[in-house]
């Protein structure tokens, strides 16, 4: 009987300190005092946005890139505003660079794009590199609508762009961590 009371107990307690990860309809980013965003597509979760300070190869100053770091620098850490809709969010570099959108390619802006950010669960609570969110796809919109055209992971050091989106497509799923 006292065994049985114990692994009760035991079960309880870790499953109330398990992270509180539900689907949502819009999980809110804004919430987090910086994020990182990843590529699911690398299994090690560790290219994320970078954007660049210097030109370097084929990556300009000021655009946004696909970067693989053990832990992330200040040029990855961002910060969500939300739009006029619960899952509509444009992205600032903590210093408040924005991030807009030139042609198919992201980069530094004053004219920050507007993405509708659709993730598979969310932990409200996240805090200090904790996961925040996971299966999520980030769509360009109008301001309000979507335009069929989503943020895709092609490779490491490369920039990030714009494709069609495409359900299923690993290159557009993203996880995003607590900063």
């Amino acid at each position: 009987m006292f065994f049985s009371f114990a692994l009760l107990a035991t079960v309880t307690l870790v499953a109330s300190a398990a992270p509180t990860f539900k689907r949502q309809d819009a999980c809110p980013l804004q919430n987090l005092q910086g994020l990182t965003v990843t590529a699911s597509a690398d299994s090690k979760l560790k290219t994320r946005w970078d954007l660049f300070t210097t030109s370097s190869g084929l990556i300009e100053q000021g655009d946004l890139a696909w970067l693989s770091h053990f832990q992330p620098n200040d040029n990855e850490i961002f910060t969500a505003a939300v739009g006029s809709q619960p899952d509509l969010f444009t992205f600032q570099r903590r210093d408040a660079q924005s991030i807009g959108v030139s042609g198919s390619k992201l980069l530094a802006s004053a004219t920050p794009a507007v993405f509708r950010v659709s993730c598979g669960s969310c932990d409200d609570f996240a805090t200090d590199d904790q996961l925040a969110a996971y299966g999520c796809t980030f769509e360009l919109t109008d301001g309000l609508n979507g335009t069929g055209e989503c943020i895709t992971f092609e490779a490491n050091r490369s920039v990030v762009q714009l494709q069609d989106c495409e359900s299923g497509n690993a290159g557009q799923q993203m996880t995003i961590f607590s900063a």
